[in-house]
């Protein structure tokens, strides 16, 4: 079974979450998204036509990215758009070739129309696996 990580915050502010991961295992992280409307009530965020993306890099401030997963290309699935739901896979593959160590993740919201949100951010720990 994949180690996962859930998380449900509203897209006005951002979440830190701290992972820590082993080299070569699988990983999913799950999505659920909500809104505060004008009228201060949360409401859940419509993913339909939405684009997620998952970037990791070996310092927050930029460089070379170490795993990137995105709703265009693969790794990122919107399980439930009506409701805000998606999830991030990380497979034994993105993994095996990293050197163990510290690096920075977030996750990055372009809804329909257009708006952009990062929900969610903080660190990823791949740590060596003991069986190769």
């Amino acid at each position: 079974m994949a180690r996962e990580y859930t998380t449900s915050k509203t897209l006005h502010t951002y979440e830190k979450i701290n992972i820590e991961m082993v080299k070569g295992d699988n990983l999913t992280l799950v999505l659920d998204l909500d809104a505060i409307d004008e009228n201060d009530q949360v409401v859940e965020v419509p993913l339909t036509g939405a684009r997620i993306k998952f970037t990791t890099r070996k310092t927050a401030e930029g460089g070379t990215v170490v795993i990137c997963k995105d709703t265009a290309t693969g790794g990122i699935i919107i399980t439930d758009p009506a409701h805000g739901v998606a999830e991030v896979y990380l497979a034994p593959a993105d993994t095996e070739n990293v050197t163990p160590g510290k690096f920075y993740y977030d996750i990055q919201v372009q809804l329909a129309d257009g708006m952009v949100y990062t929900p969610v951010k903080g660190e990823l720990v791949i740590v060596t696996d003991v069986t190769h």
